[in-house]
């Protein structure tokens, strides 16, 4: 199997790893607790609030994991981008896709503390 193969499936696994959580938060399935989800005082404190922050989550990184597969495996399929190059690529749509979640579900813990 070629080294791009093996970076696209090991793309796919930890999308899959990040989605399934955010499923799972979307159905409210997930109780407060320290080891997923969106862990912060307001959240832990109030299960009503977790609920909402964590079902957003899940929403953003639902929506970001389904481009984050779709932008790896379109450059998995472009021949003319080599090996290294994929990778990088790959590295940085995660970087993207953390960051978004993340930074999205900050701003709206916030309006929602408020």
């Amino acid at each position: 199997m070629s080294p791009r193969a093996i970076q696209l499936m090991l793309t796919l696994i930890l999308a899959a790893l990040i989605i399934v959580p955010g499923v799972l938060t979307i159905q409210r399935k997930i109780p407060p607790n320290r080891f997923v989800g969106v862990r912060v005082r307001q959240t832990l404190e109030d299960p009503d609030l977790w609920y909402k922050a964590n079902a957003f989550f899940g929403v953003v990184g639902v929506t970001l994991g389904i481009v984050y597969i779709a932008f790896n495996i379109g450059a998995f399929l472009m021949q003319q981008v080599s090996t290294s190059t994929y990778m990088r690529l790959s590295g940085l749509g995660l970087i993207v896709y953390v960051t978004l979640s993340l930074l999205l579900t900050y701003i709206h813990l916030r309006l929602l503390v408020r």
